[in-house]
């Protein structure tokens, strides 16, 4: 088992257990959707969740765990946009959300269209809108997943 990724700094290091157990739930919602598992997580890009995929797939069993994953939720995905803006809306919008209450219509009709284009990649969405720190859309992607999948 080589759990190896890269930080964002490029500096080589294991992964704590907490990661690991972020990264298989991940994977259990999104299969090998590697934007959304490092939105998920918050704590590695894309880029070292695909390395960590690669160098794990076999010892893991990630194919699998994904292909079991996508065949059995009923949930919406979270990779696609269109699906989760419609049970958005329908749930009341982002108003309805703690963390995008107190946001500006702007602001939630930027976010909303940066979702739309960019998936649920929290650094993706920051970039096309300064309205809001990274931090907070990370936030409100997370009350997102939280109603999408009817988590509390």
């Amino acid at each position: 088992d080589r759990s190896k990724g890269k930080r964002e700094g490029g500096k080589e290091d294991g992964w704590h257990a907490e990661e690991l157990e972020l990264f298989l739930k991940a994977v259990k919602i999104h299969g090998k959707d590697f934007k959304a598992i490092a939105a998920e997580m918050g704590t590695r890009s894309a880029s070292a969740i695909r390395t960590f995929w690669a160098l794990n797939k076999k010892s893991m069993s990630l194919e699998k765990l994904a292909a079991e994953s996508t065949k059995s939720k009923e949930l919406v995905d979270m990779g696609k946009p269109k699906s989760v803006l419609a049970l958005l809306k329908a749930r009341g919008g982002l108003s309805s959300l703690s963390t995008a209450k107190d946001w500006s219509k702007q602001d939630r009709d930027a976010f909303l269209k940066a979702f739309k284009t960019n998936g649920s990649c929290a650094s993706d969405i920051a970039k096309t809108f300064s309205g809001r720190t990274e931090q907070e859309i990370q936030a409100c992607l997370q009350d997102i997943h939280k109603l999408v999948h009817g988590t509390p």
